[in-house]
């Protein structure tokens, strides 16, 4: 059985900012990553 995982991260002071009206969310900066388990350590 394959696990698949994803994460996705944003950054937080951009995340405020939109929640302010000062920044539009398309241009939040986001890092997703998919399928750790192809992912060796």
């Amino acid at each position: 059985m394959e696990r698949t995982t994803r994460i996705e991260l944003a950054n937080q002071d951009d995340l405020v900012a939109v929640r302010l009206g000062i920044m539009n969310p398309e241009y939040v900066r986001r890092l997703t990553v998919e399928n750790l388990s192809s992912i060796k350590l």
